[in-house]
C-alpha cells in the first residue's frame, strides 16, 4: 500500500520517472554485458587455440584429463561440444545471478575470464615452445 503510494506520488510529480532505470543502473548494465562479452572471447580464444594447437602437438600435451579422455573418445568435435556447453552455461548461470547476487556475478565471471585467458594464453605458449 506504502509502495503504491509512493510510486503515484512519484509518477504525479514527474510521469517520465516511472519505469525508467537511473543511469547508474544503465552502467552497471553496461559492465555486465561488457564482462560477458570479455569472458566469451576468452572462452573462444582458449577453445580455438586448442583447436590448433592440438593438431599440431598431439594430445598428449594436454593436462586436462577429461579434455583427453573425450578427444580419445569422440575426437575434436567432442571437445568443442563440451567447451561450448560450458560457455554457455557459465553464461547463462552468471545472468541467472546478476540481479540477486551480484558479487558472484562478478567474481564467477571474471573467474572465467581468467581461465580462458590462460588457456589461451598456455596454447600460444606451447605451440610456441614445442612446435
Amino acid at each position: 500500500m506504502a509502495l503504491e503510494q509512493a510510486l503515484l506520488s512519484i509518477e504525479a510529480a514527474d510521469p517520465t520517472l516511472v519505469g525508467r532505470s537511473t543511469r547508474a543502473e544503465e552502467e552497471r548494465r553496461l559492465r555486465a554485458r561488457v564482462l560477458l562479452a570479455v569472458l566469451l572471447v576468452a572462452q573462444l580464444a582458449d577453445a580455438a587455440t586448442f583447436s590448433v594447437a592440438i593438431p599440431i602437438l598431439g594430445i598428449g600435451v594436454e593436462t586436462n584429463g577429461l579434455a583427453a579422455v573425450l578427444y580419445h573418445w569422440q575426437g575434436m568435435g567432442g571437445v568443442l561440444a563440451l567447451k561450448g556447453a560450458a560457455i554457455v552455461a557459465t553464461i547463462g548461470l552468471l545472468v541467472l545471478v546478476w540481479n540477486r547476487a551480484p558479487r558472484i556475478f562478478y567474481f564467477g565471471g571474471a573467474t572465467a575470464t581468467t581461465v580462458g585467458a590462460f588457456g589461451a594464453f598456455t596454447n600460444v605458449l606451447a605451440l610456441l615452445i614445442l612446435a
